[in-house]
């Protein structure tokens, strides 16, 4: 493991439970910070479980004029290649839910390759949509859940617009995974950006 890294081994039960610890602990130089960039956790990846629930507290300057975006890459874990979406994950900012209208990337509908094109909003009460798979590459054009609306086939990284939520101090941001039976939503790279 390189000295600006670090690495997170996971263990998959006989029962399906999946548990993860990150190395070195609490340290992931590979999430950028600075003024315009805001980490929610010094580590790079967060495994929530079924039905888990985290509350992210984060500082902002000054941002009159300003627009402020929550992103991450998220995705539900699969043992194989991709295969499948589901509203999955709720998110809100200062106790205020997030939905469509808040949605900048990866796209506010998404249209699937399956025969008859299948189109979906990425959005609704019950959560945006993650895709099963294993790992955040794109999805290969020639899979039946490729997002033909997505650039490039990625349906993974998220760009939310909580301009309207968010004000100059404390704020929060909570995650919930719904339930689901022996998967887990991974969340990389989560962030507060000003832009």
């Amino acid at each position: 493991v390189p000295a600006f890294g670090s690495y997170s081994v996971e263990v998959l039960d006989r029962t399906g439970e999946t548990t993860a610890k990150l190395y070195p602990e609490n340290v992931d130089a590979n999430v950028a910070s600075g003024d315009a960039v805001v980490p929610l956790t010094p580590i790079k990846r967060v495994v929530m479980k079924s039905e888990a629930k985290e509350t992210f507290t984060f500082a902002l300057p000054a941002i009159a004029g300003k627009k402020v975006y929550l992103e991450f890459t998220g995705r539900l874990q699969k043992k194989s290649g991709p295969g499948g979406y589901t509203n999955a994950l709720k998110v809100k900012v200062n106790d205020k839910s997030l939905g469509l209208v808040n949605v900048v990337k990866p796209g506010k509908v998404v249209v699937l390759k399956v025969t008859p094109k299948k189109k979906v909003n990425l959005a609704n009460k019950n959560g945006f949509i993650l895709f099963f798979c294993n790992t955040f590459a794109p999805i290969p054009a020639h899979n039946n859940y490729y997002p033909l609306t997505f650039e490039n086939g990625n349906p993974f990284d998220f760009k939310l617009d909580i301009t309207k939520l968010v004000e100059e101090g404390l704020n929060t941001v909570d995650l919930q995974v719904n339930k689901f039976k022996n998967t887990a939503a991974y969340l990389d790279n989560l962030r507060v950006v000003i832009e």
